[in-house]
């Protein structure tokens, strides 16, 4: 049985336990799939190092965020509290995905792009940090960076002209980096 993204990431970081380190690298010699997802990380890391270079007294918590709720059915009768004010908007695709990472919490929405047809946008609200000046947002697909856009004071951004595929989304700042993984844009499922 393969092990996890998240395994693979802890064994590339050596943050698993001797036994268990051993027993994947048995494994990553005999698994094609599982070297190759490792090599993709190995990669990403590495062109992740100069954004991710820290001072010596700098500490970044770095959060995998979590849905906590997912599109109501209804429109905007039910929605959470946190649900970004364009919520109900004509054209969406589907209502607002709630994600959670400690104290912070991202409402994102997909529609199509007005501008690009046949392309998608994704508008975002973050809440939880005292001071939203120096984030960033940073889309990722197939371990290739498609985009980096600032978060406003209020904490909105909006990333333009996709393509629909699945990518991954890192909300990044100064004390603070939130990982939210396979995020579907355009695509079902």
């Amino acid at each position: 049985m393969c092990p996890s993204p998240l395994e693979l990431g802890e064994y590339h970081l050596g943050l698993l336990p001797r036994d268990q380190a051993a027993a994947l690298a048995r494994h990553l010699a005999e698994c094609p799939h599982c070297t190759r997802e490792a090599v993709q990380l190995k990669d990403c890391l590495e062109q992740l190092k100069p954004d991710l270079a820290m001072g010596p007294l700098e500490r970044v918590r770095v959060l995998v965020a979590r849905l906590i709720s997912g599109a109501p059915s209804g429109g905007l009768v039910g929605q959470p509290a946190l649900a970004p004010a364009y919520a109900g908007v004509r054209g969406d695709q589907e209502g607002p995905l709630i994600y959670q990472a400690d104290d912070v919490q991202i409402a994102i929405e997909v529609h199509e792009d007005v501008d690009q047809p046949g392309r998608h946008a994704i508008l975002g609200l973050v809440t939880g940090p005292d001071d939203f000046s120096e984030l960033q947002v940073h889309l990722w697909q197939a371990a290739q960076r498609v985009a980096t856009v600032p978060v406003d004071e209020q904490g909105n951004f909006v990333i333009p002209n996709l393509a629909p595929a699945s990518y991954e989304l890192m909300l990044n700042g100064p004390a603070i980096e939130v990982h939210i993984q396979d995020l579907k844009v355009g695509t079902s499922g």
